[in-house]
């Protein structure tokens, strides 16, 4: 889950897309319409897939609110108030936010996805893949060896498969985040003490499930 904090944003995309125009404008010869439309695809795939940034230090965060001094009350209204502000930076962590905790009806599944491209980011490596796939695009008509056909066709799908892969969902992290969500609803039925210890339980269990948090987790259960 562990992801580079460096990366290519909706605006450098964009940027990168109309380079690549112009250039294609110019040199017609060097690079072909399918391998046009196949770049633009992959930088469209790499900013509607789900990313993880950030999701280890929120968790942290709210590790750290519960574990301070405060009172249970200041605790559950800080960490409801981190969330919903947080949350944002993930279309479906905020759409599950808005249907757990706020009692809100979600958006289709359509309009999510595209809701994404605009708050997309482009990994260090699918970057990498895509000024890769740029480079040999514009020397293949210089190659000495013709590339066949069928060797384009296995590099398109080994690239469409690469970035369905880096862009797939971690195994039962939205599950995860339901139950985070589910532990700051509003209380009803027992106190804020018990929502804290709940949301902790929850955060410990995660924790365990994907390796953030662990040397805070071995010294809390060392303390107990």
């Amino acid at each position: 889950m562990k992801s580079s904090k460096k990366g290519v944003s909706f605006i450098g995309s964009l940027t990168l897309m109309l380079t690549l125009i112009l250039f294609h404008s110019f040199f017609m010869d060097n690079i072909s319409i399918r391998q046009l439309s196949m770049t633009f695809v992959y930088i469209i795939i790499a900013l509607a897939t789900d990313t993880y940034k950030g999701v280890f230090d929120l968790v942290e965060r709210v590790w750290n609110i519960n574990d301070n001094g405060d009172s249970p009350d200041e605790k559950f209204a800080l960490i409801k108030s981190f969330l919903a502000i947080n949350v944002t930076r993930w279309d479906k962590y905020n759409n599950l936010y808005d249907q757990i905790v706020e009692g809100k009806e979600g958006a289709g599944a359509l309009k999510r996805y595209l809701m994404r491209i605009p708050k997309g980011v482009i990994s260090l490596k699918q970057f990498i893949w895509i000024l890769a796939y740029i480079v040999y695009s514009v020397f293949t008509p210089d190659l000495i060896l013709v590339v066949s056909p069928a060797i384009d066709f296995l590099i398109d799908l080994g690239g469409l498969s690469f970035f369905l892969f880096t862009g797939s969902n971690v195994i039962g992290l939205r599950e995860f985040m339901i139950d985070i969500f589910e532990s700051v609803k509003t209380v009803d039925g027992k106190t804020v003490k018990q929502s804290l210890q709940l949301l902790e339980s929850q955060i410990i269990y995660g924790s365990r499930q994907y390796g953030f948090l662990k040397n805070k987790i071995n010294l809390k259960q060392e303390e107990k």
